[in-house]
Formats: structure tokens, sequence, C-alpha cells
């Protein structure tokens, strides 16, 4: 319900006695967190608590309304009791008062490394929220942790969804599912989250099972699949089989339909080494020669199995992207050539992360990902900027976004878990719009509580946040805040 807005809350009384009751009906208003509102002239009226007498019919039921008007947001008490001269009962129940406009999501994350070299840390964040807010709406959480999947660890229920819509619709769901899983397992939490990892398993063998429905007899896929008369997708196809790959070590997939899905990409490679694509592509980025050369070569990559089987198909592919660096100009075909490149152990890698260091193009999760394929480079530095692109719900902008990311993050999480060693002091101070302090507090971070996200809620006239982080070890500051525009 809507604040400010009178609502009619009905109340059912039943009588499972033998003869007709009359019963008095009592809401109570005692916290003030509504007004009563009168039904025939809709005037408020001053009262704690508002009484209907009513004769409920021998076994049956009757109902009855009373007219409020919330006065406050958030959860409200509905309290009512029902008395006569038999019996007596009450209920207690919430009720979600919202208010009007539009909800309006900020999110700032940081990402702190310190050591020996470095143990201090300041920095400052703005709270930037107009003045022409609806009142009393803003919510501001400052969140501290250690392990940078943490908020999308403590949502994983938003990203473990159940496979629906065409091929890709399908893919977007069925991948994070395996990404979830992927990150239970690296982090020893299939035990703990164990109802999250057998749902991400039977959601994985579901998702499956209807992957399969777009499948043609050739070993390709199509988005609306064979009997749409669709044609074969080579991106499509490459996307399914690598993530097909991934899955095979939580779910039974056969092996058949992962290597037909490969002979298929093998037969739209041409003598250069280039990939044909077929039918459409689903993003512009991807329309790059080299780029999608470059992403068809994943799944091939994907397992030792497949670059021994399909070594020919590989060098064939690593040669004409190689012989073609100079002429990869779009940013993400150089960042999905890295990858490959990295991938595919080839010598002509580390120029391209040279490359893309002196075009700042850390900023793209396959960049990341190529990165992190080397030890040639500092991972924890451009990693922050992956990191702080991330919603309050630990998502991205787009399904292949959170996609992309997650296995970057995950990838990291890997190289650069929680040090025993982590002891860090998180120094925080909150001003108002006149510079006036508000609150302060510190939290800490040590190896008892390294997965642990420590929430605290701030004023809401906070407008600056200033920030001292001290001590040893890697942490994630996120400043979080929503309000609602008229």
């Amino acid at each position: 319900m809507v604040r400010g807005e009178v609502v009619k809350i009905p109340v059912t009384i039943f009588n499972y006695h033998n003869r007709e009751l009359n019963t008095m009906v009592t809401m109570n208003n005692s916290n003030g967190e509504y007004d009563f509102v009168d039904e025939a002239t809709m005037k408020q009226l001053s009262t704690i608590e508002n009484s209907q007498r009513i004769n409920v019919p021998a076994n049956s039921g009757k109902t009855l309304k009373f007219s409020i008007k919330p006065k406050k947001l958030g959860p409200i008490k509905i309290q009512i009791n029902a008395t006569n001269n038999l019996f007596k009962d009450a209920i207690l129940q919430d009720l979600l008062v919202e208010p009007k406009g539009k909800i309006e999501r900020q999110n700032k994350d940081l990402f702190i490394s310190l050591n020996k070299e470095q143990q201090i840390y300041r920095t400052s964040i703005d709270v930037e929220i107009p003045q022409n807010i609806v009142p009393d709406t803003e919510f501001i959480q400052l969140s501290v942790g250690s392990d940078i999947l943490y908020t999308a660890l403590d949502n994983l229920d938003n990203l473990v969804q159940l496979p629906a819509g065409c091929a890709e619709q399908n893919m977007m769901n069925f991948a994070p599912n395996v990404l979830v899983l992927d990150h239970l397992r690296t982090m020893r939490k299939s035990s703990e989250k164990r109802e999250l990892d057998e749902r991400a398993t039977r959601h994985i063998e579901i998702g499956y099972q209807q992957e399969l429905t777009y499948r043609h007899v050739n070993g390709a896929y199509s988005v609306f699949g064979p009997k749409a008369r669709t044609e074969e997708n080579t991106w499509l196809t490459a996307y399914i089989i690598r993530f097909f790959i991934k899955a095979q070590r939580y779910v039974g997939i056969e092996s058949s339909i992962i290597n037909e899905g490969l002979e298929f990409l093998k037969s739209k490679q041409l003598p250069t080494g280039e990939f044909q694509y077929t039918d459409y592509l689903f993003h512009p980025a991807h329309q790059d020669r080299y780029g999608f050369t470059a992403f068809v070569l994943l799944p091939f990559l994907e397992s030792s199995l497949s670059r021994r089987k399909y070594k020919a198909v590989i060098d064939k592919g690593v040669e004409f992207l190689v012989d073609n660096i100079n002429n990869i100009d779009d940013n993400y075909a150089l960042s999905l050539t890295a990858l490959a490149l990295q991938m595919s152990k080839n010598d002509y890698s580390n120029e391209l992360l040279t490359k893309l260091q002196e075009k700042s193009l850390s900023e793209n999760a396959y960049a990341v990902m190529a990165f992190l394929e080397s030890n040639s480079v500092d991972n924890i530095n451009i990693m922050k900027w992956i990191l702080e692109q991330r919603s309050k719900v630990g998502g991205f902008k787009t399904s292949q976004d959170t996609v992309v990311a997650l296995q970057a993050l995950i990838k990291f999480n890997e190289k650069y878990t929680s040090s025993d060693e982590t002891l860090l002091k998180v120094s925080y101070e909150a001003l108002d719009d006149k510079g006036l302090k508000v609150i302060d507090g510190f939290l800490g971070i040590d190896p008892s509580n390294t997965q642990i996200w420590q929430q605290i809620e701030l004023p809401i006239a906070t407008r600056l946040l200033q920030l001292k982080v001290e001590g040893q070890g890697n942490a994630i500051v996120q400043l979080a805040y929503h309000y609602y525009m008229h």
C-alpha cells in the first residue's frame, strides 16, 4: 500500500460454533502508525482504536472493514482483537507501506588492498540525493567485507533462476547457475549452502533439457530451434557448448552433445583460420571478425580434452588472430583476442596485454579474464573497475554483462582468496549537507569474519562519508542508497 492513501483492511471472523455469536472486533493503533478514517465522511478520527460489533452466523464467517491512512513508511503493525461471550482471539500482522513515486538506487563500491608498504587508505564518498525527493524516503547503508563475491553470494537467489524463454534467454539463466556452483565449490561452501547448491544443480538439469529443444541434427543451435526453421547460429552454439562443458562437472551432459556442437563449429572455420558466423549476432560488439573468431575459439579451449582433440582448429584460429593483431582496433575484440591467446598459451598474448594496458582497456570483463590468465600484471588494481560496476545485489547492467563479470570475479577469487593475515580497521564518519557529523564508528575485518558482510544503516541526513582504512589485506567497501522521486 502507498503512504497517504486510504485503504480498507478486511477482517473476516469465523464462527465454528452451532449458534450465532455477537462479536466485538477492535483494531488497535497504540503505536500511532496510521489514522483511522470515517468511511462516510472520509475524515480522520482522533482515536487509537476503532471497534465494530457484528453478528456472525453459526458455522459461517462474516467480513467487516476498517479504513486507515498510514502515516509512516515501512512495515506497520495491524492488531485485531475479537471478543464474544464464548471466545476471544487476536492477530498481529505487518503491512508494508511504500511511498509514492519511483525508486532511484545508487551504488558505490571501493576495492581497497593494503600491504606492508601501504597500510593506510583515506577517501570520501558523496551521497548525492536531490532536493525534490519524496520526503523521508532515503535509505543509506554502508557495507564492509573482504570476499569480493560476497554481494553476489549474499544474493545468489537472484542469480539462481529457472531457465526459460528462447535459446539465448534460456542460456542467460543457465550460465549463472553454473557459475554459482563454480563459486560454491571454489570456496568450499557447497555443504553450508546445500539447498542453494541443489537448486542450482536442478536448474542446470532443467535448462539443459530445454536447451536441447533448440538443437539441430548437426549439433548446432538456433534461437527458436529447428521447428521454427531458423538457421543455425554460430555465436549461440559456441556460447552454449562452452557452458555445457563447464556444467559437465555438475550434471550428466552427454559428451556426444558437446562433440557434435564442436564439430559444427569446426565446419565453420575457413582455410584462413577465421570462423564464419551464420544467422544474426545478438550484440554489435560480436560483429568484429577478429573478436568473433576469438569468441568461437573459447569452447575449444575450455577443457584439456577439447584442447587436445581440436589442436589443429585452435592453432589455425590462433594463427589468424596473431597475423592480424595490428588490424584489431575494436576494444571488445581486442579483449576477447587477448583472452583466447592467454588460454592457448600463445607467446603473443603478453603483447596484447601490454596493448590493453596502454589503451586502459582493463575496464572490460573479458580483458580482466585475460589479465587473470597471466601473472605478469597487477591484477588487484585492474579488478577495481569491474567491482565498482556492480549493482547493490552484485549484478551488472545486463544478463550478458553479469555472466562475463561473474566469470572474472570467480577466477580472481580463486587466485586471491582472503589471507589468514587479513587485519583491517575501517573507520567511518558521516557528515550532513552543512558538514556536521551525524555519526561515526568503525568496523573490523580479521580472519574470523572475512566472509561476513557487515552492514550499518546511516542516518538519512548523511551527504558525505569519510573513510579511513588501516592495516593489511583486501576490503570491499560499498555505499548503497535509494530514495523515491515524485
